[in-house]
């Protein structure tokens, strides 16, 4: 049987759609990463390691708290605008009204709390009160932050993912780089004005994305219709139990990095963060893919297209899949070079724990966006319980592990986690939505794969420098991948994709097909 978009249910529209959004959003997320790195390299330049350190604490407990101030009301929208979007406008201009107050007064109420507790924080949990006015500021930034959240995500409702990258990826990041570079010049080495950068950032990157919903949504805000405000409360039935699954899922992976600081030195600390933020680059895979899958999930399961959900789901999970396995391979084959030409010497021992680090996190893209279809098909509550039961799963394992076999038992313990979590994810889609991801295509990826590997493994043993090794072991694994999969020839939404990332790069001129995907009168 030959799987053309014509023998399955899925739309050409479907598969631009995905396409499009997620080589957007994974150039954005790549952008905005590699934005937010040049922004911390000359903010430690700036500070020096002990004002640097002190910043790092304050806005590492920023994003953690950020995770929950909107209410999941970033998640909310996108389940629920497709369903009122030209059927009740007085629904969708409740919706809309509302959730961006919500999250803004939840956002203010959250950062009060901060600023009223930052003494007692700082005292009795950091023994810092330096501290004090660090969180003090930080605090100012959680209404920003959550109402950027949401206007991004009401934007992304419509599947048009230009305005996320824009706005959140890498507006934020870049107005932020500019501030900082600004203030330094007008007032020099100055904590205080390293911390407002960030929040000038998201003020105007959160204003901004206030204009761009009012633009979008024009017609229905003018719309003499009085909005239905009772909606909030079944959308904060969803999005609260959603947001708690999203920060269970994503503390997982920072869980294993708590209990090393915990049981070891700091040099085995430093060590595994360095491992753990190399095999950060599959969460950011998934991410891409999650940024433009949750408003084609919504919407599709809103319109009970459940065969069209299905597919749409499994043609995600195979180009998630096919994209990690060159990563996965050079982790696998080359951890040591990499550590070393990265990082330096000294950093070479964790070899071993960024291996299983990343089994681990293959297992996470092999599964694709499970927990997004769950989030966006009413299962949220169920996708809450199995993120925080793997949350406990993973402090219990890398506790145990990491006390025996120090960083290498928290690798293990990480990957054992997440490979239960989201292989469990998969078996509960298929009961409760009665879809499965995987069918004969993937094969291709899996044959690929092995021939890459054997190539290099082979590579190996060649008497190279770790430079040199490290970079000819990576054009080998992509030019042997890449080729496998030509022989063994591209699927028909494989073709679509190709050919939408050359029309990004600007070697051929888009396709009818391909304006099909970017035209937003095709969105509903």
């Amino acid at each position: 049987m030959d799987f053309t978009l014509a023998s399955l249910n899925i739309q050409s529209g479907d598969v631009n759609r995905l396409a499009s959004g997620a080589s957007l959003s994974l150039v954005g997320k790549a952008a905005g990463r590699g934005l937010s790195i040049i922004g911390d390299i000359i903010a430690a330049r700036i500070l020096g390691p002990a004002l640097f350190g002190l910043y790092a604490i304050g806005w590492t407990l920023l994003r953690l708290i950020s995770m929950i101030v909107p209410l999941g009301l970033h998640d909310g929208v996108i389940r629920y605008i497709p369903r009122f979007l030209k059927k009740d406008t007085s629904s969708l201009k409740g919706l809309i009204y509302s959730s961006l107050t919500v999250s803004f007064i939840s956002g203010s109420i959250i950062g009060g709390f901060l600023y009223i507790a930052a003494p007692w924080i700082a005292e009795h949990l950091y023994h810092k009160m330096a501290l004090v006015g660090i969180f003090r500021l930080d605090s100012l930034a959680f209404p920003l932050i959550s109402l950027l959240s949401v206007t991004s995500a009401i934007s992304r409702s419509t599947q048009r993912v230009k305005y996320t990258v824009l706005l959140e990826d890498i507006g934020q990041p870049l107005v932020g780089l500019a501030f900082l570079v600004l203030i330094y010049y007008v007032v020099g080495p100055w904590l205080p004005g390293v911390i407002l950068s960030d929040i000038f950032s998201y003020a105007i990157a959160g204003f901004l994305g206030l204009l761009v919903v009012r633009h979008m949504f024009l017609s229905t805000l003018k719309m003499p219709i009085q909005p239905n405000y009772s909606i909030v409360k079944e959308v904060l039935a969803f999005s609260i139990p959603a947001s708690l699954g999203g920060v269970f899922s994503v503390f997982v992976f920072w869980a294993d990095r708590l209990v090393v600081g915990l049981f070891l030195s700091a040099t085995e600390t430093g060590l595994y963060q360095v491992v753990s933020q190399i095999t950060a680059a599959f969460v950011i895979l998934v991410a891409a893919f999650n940024v433009i899958l949750g408003p084609i999930f919504a919407h599709l399961f809103t319109g009970k297209e459940y065969g069209r959900l299905e597919e749409i789901f499994r043609v995600g999970t195979k180009w998630n899949f096919y994209l990690s396995i060159p990563p996965f391979l050079v982790l696998m084959l080359f951890p040591r070079e990499l550590l070393i030409v990265l990082f330096g010497t000294g950093y070479g021992a964790g070899w071993m724990a960024l291996r299983i680090l990343a089994v681990g996190q293959l297992i996470n893209s092999a599964t694709g966006s499970i927990g997004t279809l769950l989030v966006m098909t009413g299962n949220q509550k169920t996708w809450f319980l199995l993120s925080a039961c793997a949350l406990i799963l993973n402090i219990v394992l890398c506790s145990i592990f990491t006390s025996f076999i120090g960083i290498v038992g928290a690798a293990v313990g990480t990957s054992i986690t997440l490979g239960s979590m989201y292989s469990f994810a998969i078996f509960l889609g298929k009961r409760r939505l009665n879809i499965w991801p995987y069918d004969r295509r993937y094969l291709k990826g899996i044959l690929a794969g092995l021939a890459a590997g054997l190539c290099g493994v082979g590579f190996r043993y060649l008497p190279f420098s770790s430079l040199s090794m490290l970079t000819g072991g990576c054009l080998v694994l992509l030019l042997v991948f890449a080729s496998a999969l030509y022989l063994l020839k591209f699927d028909e939404e494989d073709l679509i994709l190709i050919s939408i990332i050359k029309t990004r790069l600007g070697l051929q001129s888009p396709s009818p097909k391909e304006k099909l995907g970017q035209n937003n009168k095709d969105i509903y």
